[in-house]
Parts: structure tokens; sequence; C-alpha cells
């Protein structure tokens, strides 16, 4: 299997969101090993309707992840040394909310 790594980062002040980054560490395998994630990145935190959004800070774009019925993404191949970050939070809260 691929070696991944996730952490999370969550707020706490009322508002629900949590950002999610995923990376691939730099280990010396070939990008041919890598392959497609399956991810779960609800664990210890609850949201009545969730949104993710893939962000793309060096573009400065966001775009629509699509939720699977069990609740995981699919996070595409990641090359060595990248990273991923989705930005979950409420559907039809806007923005980053001060997370800018």
């Amino acid at each position: 299997g691929q070696a991944w790594v996730m952490w999370c980062i969550d707020r706490i002040d009322g508002v629900r969101q949590r950002i999610v980054c995923i990376c691939r560490p730099e280990t010396g395998t070939s990008d041919e090993d890598a392959c497609d994630i399956r991810l779960y990145p609800f664990n210890q935190y609850w949201f009545d309707e969730a949104r993710i959004d893939e962000l793309d800070i060096l573009a400065g774009t966001r775009a629509f992840v699509p939720i699977e019925a069990d609740g995981t993404i699919t996070v595409r191949r990641l090359a060595e040394g990248q990273i991923r970050i989705y930005q979950i939070r409420e559907n039809g809260q806007d923005g980053l909310g001060g997370w800018v």
C-alpha cells in the first residue's frame, strides 16, 4: 500500500469547520506506485449537512468534492511531497469564515 499522512484542524468556537490536509511523504517510492485514496474525513467531528471543497492555495481556487454514501471521499493520486487541502463546512456557510 501507499504511505500517506492526514491531519485535521478543527474550529471549536461554534462554527462547524474542519481543514483536512493529506500528504504523501517523500520516501523514494515511484509515482507509479501511487493510487487513489478513499478517505473518511469526519472522525470525531460531526456535521448536519457537510460540504467539502478542495482548496488550491497557489491558484486561489476551490473545487467541490463529492461525498460517497458511506461518508468517504476519493483523494486523487499524490506525487511524492504533494499536499492536498480540503475544507469541510456546513452546507450554506460561506468561505473560510475568518480562516483566510
